[in-house]
């Protein structure tokens, strides 16, 4: 398991959203963005002039741990987040948008652990989500995008020897 498998993965997730509308590899359809630096404000808002579509997903990586369990067992914890994003409509509740957009995200987590059951994140390995998924709002950005980050952990075998 490694961050990109993960990145390629979250990315599966928002094809596969019905409320996101993101089409891979589409120059017009575009929904999913990777923050590569979460301290520049501007790859946020250079991300959020490119949705093609709204809401959207905004994925970054955190960090994670290698692991030897004291015996010849590797894990690798990679630590995620992933804002759901959606831009305020005209004479909108803020926390209106915000809810929305804090359901697509809930929605997101339950497919991702129903993936986990099916050993569908990475097809045949066992991964494990350990369903303590924190939230918060965001926003303002860019003016009038609000939504909720969710901060997922995913724990799975390494081949990782030394």
């Amino acid at each position: 398991m490694s961050p990109d498998i993960i990145t390629d993965y979250l990315e599966r997730k928002a094809t596969e959203s019905p409320a996101i509308l993101h089409v891979k590899d589409s120059a017009t359809d575009q929904a999913f963005f990777v923050i590569d630096d979460p301290y520049d404000l501007n790859e946020f808002d250079t991300a959020l002039r490119s949705v093609a579509k709204s809401p959207a997903m905004q994925f970054e990586l955190a960090d994670g741990i290698l692991d030897d369990q004291n015996n010849a067992s590797y894990l690798n914890t990679v630590n995620c987040s992933f804002m759901i994003v959606d831009k305020l409509a005209d004479f909108e509740k803020v926390r209106d948008c915000r809810n929305r957009c804090y359901h697509i995200g809930k929605e997101v987590i339950k497919s991702i652990l129903k993936d986990q059951r099916e050993m569908n994140i990475i097809p045949g390995k066992m991964i494990q989500v350990p369903l303590r998924a924190n939230y918060s709002p965001v926003g303002p950005m860019d003016v009038r995008w609000y939504g909720y980050q969710f901060t997922l952990a995913f724990v799975g075998p390494d081949g990782f020897c030394v």
